[in-house]
């Protein structure tokens, strides 16, 4: 049984490095039905979704959390099996972004800091991004409400 598991993985790696996201989850799919303790596994198969995720959304469609939540739940347990596994927390980070409701990056934020923390590189750069989002949103928020405020004022009866 070790034997085969260890092939199942090693055949998910493979086929996630030849970019082939489907057949990769279902290798990841099938060894995390037998062993549920590896934090690779996991990372692998919500990278696996991540990537899929990703790429629909850039064809246009229209995805939400309830789209993403598979592969955040992946990466959580990858960092709840390996919290100083700083790739999992990069990649939550970027996922959790992607889904953010109502311009709130928090736990996107909190993510990308711990990976940064942990070594994640990656994570500067995109915690920089998400700083000029959030001072962009702020700009676009005040000008709104300064006009708002303009136009209730000038046609005040």
């Amino acid at each position: 049984m070790a034997e085969m598991l260890n092939k199942t993985f090693s055949q998910g790696v493979a086929e996630l490095e030849k970019l082939n996201y489907s057949i990769a989850l279902n290798h990841f799919n099938k060894y995390i039905l037998y062993y549920k303790e590896n934090y690779l596994a996991y990372f692998f198969r919500g990278y696996a979704l991540l990537s899929t995720l990703t790429i629909r959304k850039d064809r246009g469609e229209k995805l939400t959390y309830t789209d993403f939540r598979p592969a955040i739940e992946d990466l959580s347990n990858a960092i709840d099996l390996n919290p100083v596994f700083a790739d999992g927390y990069y990649y939550r980070g970027l996922a959790l972004y992607m889904v953010s409701d109502d311009n709130d990056f928090s736990a996107s934020r909190k993510s990308l800091e711990k990976a940064y923390e942990l070594g994640h590189n990656d994570a500067k750069y995109h915690l920089d991004l998400l700083d000029a989002v959030e001072r962009e949103l702020m700009v676009d928020n005040f000008v709104n409400n300064l006009f708002k405020s303009q136009r209730a004022s000038t046609f005040k009866f």
